[in-house]
């Protein structure tokens, strides 16, 4: 018995020797360009090859809290392949997603430093697809975007109690076609189209005892008159 437990220990000692011997350590200044003087590093990895016969990559700051954890696809750590991790100097997840051949895709998800949630969406081959949602501090969502092909087609906005605060589409990531704003109430306060971006066309701003129309040419408001008053930028 003795002697199988020893043979057992002579063959896998090699293994464990070789993962060692081919453990990369490489610092980083604070643009991630590669320096010798580990005094100076703000960053630091360490990278070796694991089961799959991937690069695995551990980045730390140089307080030896992790920065980052993912695997490529060789030694050149040029291609990244596989789930990766990203974390904040505090120890929060920064980020966690999916690359595939270099590129970000499937479902990805962002946090703020101090733990709520960011942002969650897709990627398809590196391009943003579907629905966005975006969150601030207080896990309260704010945004919501949809995108094609990378390209962002729709928004809409929300207030701290959940209602909208606005919504619209885009073409060409320009703003399009007839947006609509509303107060903390859910009163609709401003609507009106946009072309490429500019206002264009009649616009209507909204109040409880009546509303105010305004006439914009390429986004400037013409001088009409209404009740004897100009109505201008400012009142938009």
């Amino acid at each position: 018995m003795k002697l199988i437990i020893l043979l057992l220990a002579f063959h896998i000692l090699p293994s464990n020797m070789v993962i060692s011997q081919d453990t990369v350590v490489v610092y980083f200044d604070k643009d991630w360009n590669e320096i010798s003087n580990k005094d100076v590093a703000v960053y630091y990895r360490n990278a070796y090859i694991d089961s799959n016969d991937k690069w695995l990559v551990n980045d730390y700051f140089m307080s030896s809290q992790m920065q980052m954890s993912g695997t490529y696809k060789s030694k050149k750590l040029k291609v990244r392949d596989g789930n990766f991790t990203y974390y904040y100097e505090n120890g929060v997840k920064k980020s966690e997603g999916c690359y595939f051949k270099d590129k970000n895709e499937g479902e990805w998800i962002y946090w703020h430093d101090c733990g709520e949630k960011m942002a969650q969406g897709k990627y398809l081959n590196d391009k943003k697809a579907g629905i966005w949602n975006y969150w601030d501090t207080n896990g309260q969502l704010k945004i919501v975007e949809t995108y094609f092909n990378g390209q962002i087609i729709s928004v809409i906005g929300f207030f701290e109690n959940g209602g909208k605060k606005f919504q619209g589409n885009y073409v060409n990531g320009l703003m399009q076609n007839e947006w609509t704003y509303w107060n903390a109430d859910g009163r609709v306060t401003l609507k009106g189209n946009y072309y490429s971006g500019k206002k264009v066309g009649e616009w209507i701003r909204y109040f409880p005892e009546g509303e105010m129309r305004m006439l914009y040419k390429n986004n400037v408001l013409q001088g009409e008159k209404l009740g004897g008053i100009v109505i201008n930028e400012q009142n938009n």
